[in-house]
């Protein structure tokens, strides 16, 4: 066996082995995605009469300083944050929406632009860690600010 042959072999070996890795890393995180979508499913909250979810997604809110994950729940009345029931730091936060006076953008770590802030009428901000910012902030403002018809 001459020196290109082996290097050939040793080649095929590695990229077989990456892509073996990848689809083990595949099932990894498919697992890892229904886990989630799991729990964020098992996040349940009491709604008002007439009261209901126009959108919800996996986030995270900063209580005292700590990111807690659990669900973002915008609904026409209010925006809800309720933390998963795995977390040592459990809570539900309840903003109404007429009580939303500014929503603005923050980078989380200095440089992950996934946060979302909302200042209410009392000067009180709660910032959450979100997917896509910009549709949360385009929700919020069509109920808070319905154009006219």
């Amino acid at each position: 066996m001459n020196i290109l042959q082996t290097i050939i072999l040793t080649f095929v070996g590695v990229f077989d082995k990456v892509r073996r890795l990848n689809i083990l890393l595949d099932r990894c995180l498919g697992l890892r995605k229904s886990y989630l979508t799991m729990v964020l499913n098992s996040i349940k909250v009491a709604l008002a009469i007439e009261e209901k979810i126009i959108f919800e997604e996996g986030a995270s809110h900063f209580h005292n300083y700590i990111a807690v994950g659990g669900q973002l729940k915008l609904t026409n009345q209010r925006v809800i944050f309720k933390s998963c029931g795995s977390n040592n730091y459990q809570h539900e936060i309840y903003i109404p929406l007429d009580q939303i006076n500014k929503i603005e953008f923050f980078k989380t770590l200095f440089m992950n632009p996934n946060g979302l802030a909302l200042t209410m009428k009392d000067g009180q901000t709660e910032n959450f860690v979100v997917d896509d910012k910009k549709s949360w902030k385009e929700r919020i403002l069509n109920l808070v600010s319905p154009s006219p018809i």
